[in-house]
C-alpha cells in the first residue's frame, strides 16, 4: 500500500490570509460562491503541496507568505462564479 501523508505546514499569518480569502468568498452575504466540497478541497490541498514540493526541490526557500497566498491563487478559481459570456457589469444609475 502506498502511503498517502502528505504535510503541509503553514504560519500563523498564511492561516489567516487563508481565514480571510474564505471570508471574503462565504461570508459578508455573498451568494455568488460555488460551494467548496471535500473533493475541490482536497484537490486544491495536493496542488498547493506539490507546488511547495517544487519549489523546495529548486532548494530556494519558501517567501513569508507564499503558502496563504498560493492557497488564495488556487481557492478563487475554484469557488468564483464566471461572469456569463457578454456581461458588462452592472448597469445603473449615475449619481
Amino acid at each position: 500500500m502506498r502511503d498517502r501523508v502528505k504535510i503541509l505546514v503553514l504560519d500563523i499569518k498564511d492561516m489567516g490570509f487563508v481565514g480571510r480569502k474564505l471570508h471574503e468568498f462565504y461570508c459578508l452575504d455573498r451568494t455568488d460562491a460555488r460551494r467548496l466540497s471535500d473533493k475541490a478541497l482536497a484537490s486544491l490541498l495536493d496542488e498547493l503541496h506539490a507546488r511547495t514540493l517544487a519549489w523546495l526541490a529548486e532548494g530556494k526557500p519558501l517567501p513569508k507568505g507564499w503558502a496563504g497566498q498560493t492557497f488564495a491563487e488556487l481557492l478563487e478559481p475554484r469557488v468564483k462564479r464566471p461572469k456569463p459570456k457578454g456581461h458588462k457589469g452592472r448597469k445603473g444609475k449615475k449619481r
